[in-house]
């Protein structure tokens, strides 16, 4: 990895890991704050549900944007939402704040995680996309796995309000990285395109394509499957572990 794109990485990593620490936290001080499963269930399910459904408005806003400008707008757009969120739930506490944290904060990282992928194709030039995906699985995996350790590592020692700023204060590294990363590397973006189909005509392509390739539909009722199981196990952890079992946030961060 050449020195003037390490940056752009550890943008990566310090993205990663505040969003995955996030994602745990959300749904764990929910069950701690309220004792109740569905609470925490439903907290899951409107923190995962809106990364989904905003895939198809962050594609078209990739295709009409600068995605470095896109990518740093996500980081600090997630900053602020945790700042308004902890304010918020000082002013007029409820579990409300938290679910529409993870939900606005799903929607952002989407954003975020798409410009990325571009950025990949758009601005390493004549590097090999093979050695640039491979570096940012690497930082990506690492954060995944770390996030939720060093937020449960937090939560034993913090209120669960300062561990919400600790990770404002990640996505704020994060975009500082990215400005660091423009200003060395001074990447060259391809202008964007004002003439990408809109929603509408992109969904349309979409179903061209269910339709005519038959091995599509199968695959994403797998897919489906899979994550409804996952979703389930995830959504369900908090209560069982730290609940039913009485596990304290360290060892079901590790778990």
């Amino acid at each position: 990895m050449r020195s003037i794109n390490r940056d752009f990485f550890v943008s990566l990593l310090l993205s990663r890991l505040a969003d995955q620490m996030l994602l745990f936290l959300v749904p764990l001080v929910i069950y701690q704050l309220t004792g109740s499963v569905a609470w925490s269930g439903l907290a899951f399910f409107f923190e995962t549900l809106p990364r989904f459904l905003a895939f198809p408005l962050c594609g078209q806003l990739c295709d009409r944007h600068r995605n470095d400008q896109l990518l740093r707008l996500s980081q600090r757009w997630r900053m602020a939402t945790c700042a308004v969120a902890i304010l918020g739930y000082l002013v007029a506490p409820h579990v409300a704040w938290l679910i529409g944290l993870s939900a606005l904060v799903g929607v952002l990282s989407t954003q975020g995680v798409m410009a990325r992928e571009v950025l990949l194709v758009q601005a390493f030039g004549s590097v090999r996309y093979e050695r640039l995906v491979s570096h940012a699985q690497l930082f990506d995996q690492v954060g995944t796995v770390l996030g939720p350790v060093v937020a449960a590592a937090l939560l034993a020692q913090l209120e669960w309000q300062t561990v919400v700023v600790v990770i404002a204060l990640g996505f704020l590294l994060s975009d500082l990285a990215v400005w660091r990363w423009q200003r060395l590397a001074r990447p060259e973006l391809p202008v964007p395109r004002s003439d990408s189909a809109n929603g509408y005509r992109a969904l349309l392509i979409a179903g061209r394509h269910l339709c005519v390739n038959s091995a599509l539909p199968a695959s994403i009722g797998l897919a489906m499957a899979v994550n409804l199981l996952l979703g389930t196990l995830l959504a369900t952890a908090p209560a069982v572990v730290t609940g039913v079992q009485g596990h304290g946030e360290i060892y079901y961060g590790v778990l």
